[in-house]
């Protein structure tokens, strides 16, 4: 069985719906959507260590000085598969080469372009193309797509979102306690909207090559976005541990399980676990 993990940087649970990113949300309708979904940090450093180890972040240094590899990842090399990281960012800084992904470190650098909607143009084309070149006695693979437009929010030339008005860029320096977050929420939204198009593309090609029929799909943030939901000034992440930086979407999509939505508490940590079973 493959295994292909979606993440993306900075999404948030209220953007996991049929008008922001469509594609992924009709994809969740043929696996497990939790909806009380719950990274293990509040920034990517956390989120990503939650997501493969299954353990809190604090562990981060003693791991990446150690240079101790999850069992997860320790597991699939043992199975002979074919690991294959498209990271957008460089997955040096912060340094997942040398803990989460220390059995890959030649993997860990980031997809080609300058800003980031190029890159996950990119990253998202290269493993279209590693999929299509599969061959029915390919050793199994496990992939992860980490699409970052989401965080940079820097708008691709030429595009306009469907959600206005929108800021056309992350205006860091008007931000205060009393800013009206709608444009910045929508411009937020357009960028969702964007790379959901991208994931939309990566899926329907999974489908066509027949490929879906033997993956698990896990699509999930490693941490969500903050508009001043709570009233006290906080923007973006790594600012507190509210549900507005925390509470991701999970979309789990694996031919054993019927199609339903699920609204217990979940979190990273039951991920891996749930995957080696």
């Amino acid at each position: 069985t493959n295994i292909l993990m979606i993440v993306l940087d900075s999404w948030g649970y209220r953007d996991c719906d049929s008008l922001v990113t469509p594609h992924i949300y009709e994809f969740s309708k043929k696996g497990v959507l939790y909806s009380h979904h719950y990274s293990g940090s509040n920034g990517t450093r956390g989120g990503i260590f939650s997501l493969f180890y299954g353990l809190p972040g604090v562990y981060w240094y003693d791991f990446m000085e150690q240079q101790i590899a999850p069992v997860f990842m320790r597991e699939l090399k043992s199975q002979n598969y074919d690991v294959r990281l498209y990271p957008s960012a460089s997955l040096r800084n912060p340094a997942f080469d040398k803990n989460a992904f220390s059995l890959c470190p030649d993997q860990c650098e980031s997809a080609s372009g300058s800003k980031a909607w190029e890159r996950d143009l990119d990253l998202a084309h290269r493993f279209t193309s590693f999929v299509n070149a599969r061959t029915k006695d390919s050793q199994p693979f496990f992939s992860l797509l980490f699409f970052d437009s989401l965080h940079s929010m820097i708008v691709p030339d030429g595009y306009e979102g469907p959600f206005q008005p929108s800021w056309s860029y992350p205006r860091y320096e008007a931000l205060c306690s009393s800013t009206d977050p709608k444009e910045f929420r929508n411009l937020y939204r357009n960028m969702a909207y964007y790379v959901d198009s991208i994931v939309g593309s990566v899926l329907d090609n999974l489908e066509k090559k027949g490929v879906l029929e033997n993956t698990v799909v896990v699509i999930t943030g490693d941490h969500a976005q903050e508009f001043n939901e709570n009233g006290k000034g906080f923007w973006g992440h790594n600012g507190n541990y509210s549900e507005a930086q925390v509470r991701v979407p999970l979309i789990y999509v694996n031919k054993k399980y019927s199609p339903s939505v699920c609204h217990h508490w979940t979190s990273h940590f039951d991920v891996v676990p749930t995957l080696m079973q």
